[in-house]
C-alpha cells in the first residue's frame, strides 16, 4: 500500500527511517503525471533532517512512499504517468 505526505515532514521522516528498502516518489503537491520522481528511501536527495532546497521535505513537494515498487508503477500508471528514476540512486 502507498503513503502520500504533504505538510507532514514529521510523518514522511518516520516513514523512511523505518522503510529503508522503500521507494518514495518526489511530485508536485497534485501529482501530476510529467514529475514523479522516484528515488530509494536511502538516496541523499530525499534523506536527512532537511532537503538540500527549502526548509521542508512535504509543503513545497509531496512524498508518495511505498515498500512495493511495482504499486508505485501501477499508481503512477493510474495518474497517466510513469516514474522517472533518479539518476542517484537507481
Amino acid at each position: 500500500m502507498w503513503t502520500t505526505f504533504l505538510d507532514d515532514d514529521p510523518g514522511f521522516m518516520e516513514w523512511r527511517d523505518t522503510h529503508p528498502r522503500g521507494y518514495v516518489v518526489n511530485h508536485e503537491r497534485t501529482p501530476n503525471p510529467n514529475y514523479l520522481k522516484l528515488h530509494r528511501a536511502t538516496c541523499t536527495t530525499v534523506n536527512g533532517p532537511l532537503p538540500a532546497r527549502g526548509d521542508n521535505w512535504t509543503s513545497t513537494y509531496g512524498k508518495t512512499c511505498a515498500d512495493d515498487l511495482n504499486e508505485l508503477r501501477r499508481w503512477a500508471v493510474a495518474l497517466g504517468g510513469d516514474l522517472d528514476l533518479c539518476h542517484r540512486c537507481n
